[in-house]
């Protein structure tokens, strides 16, 4: 499931730009199917932190928080393809943040949405044989 799209995405990065970032053939247009990799790529990416106690993919429309996570996730994405080692990412700080925020959604610790139920609760299920006045539990 994409949690972002590109009218998502221009809400931070101008078109042109969006098709510079996209354009890793130089013939001027967007590389077919290279925007919906990048926005699959960080959609799971964000599912990965909320998995443990959230059902993923979500349905449509997606979290907001999950949507809004994804959209700075791929424009991140977009300037670590283009930018040198030495050269700072705009988006990091803003990436790391929702990553920070997902890890806590992930753990519990902060919610969701009201309108999306966990799938599991946080915790562990403690599955050996028990033996209490000599009988199993």
């Amino acid at each position: 499931m994409a949690y972002s799209s590109k009218q998502q995405l221009q809400a931070f990065i101008s078109n042109d730009a969006i098709t510079d970032f996209l354009d890793d053939d130089g013939d001027g247009t967007e590389d077919p199917g290279l925007l919906d990799a990048i926005i699959a790529a960080c959609s799971v990416e964000a599912d990965g932190f909320v998995s443990s106690i959230y059902p993923v993919p979500f349905s449509d429309p997606a979290p907001s928080k999950i949507r809004a996570a994804t959209t700075v996730f791929v424009c991140e994405a977009f300037y670590a393809r283009r930018l040198t080692p030495d050269q700072a990412n705009p988006f990091r700080q803003r990436a790391d943040m929702w990553r920070q925020i997902l890890k806590e959604i992930g753990t519990g610790d902060v919610p969701l949405d009201e309108s999306y139920i966990r799938g599991f609760e946080p915790g562990f299920a403690v599955t050996v044989p028990l033996a209490v006045n000599k009988t199993t539990m």
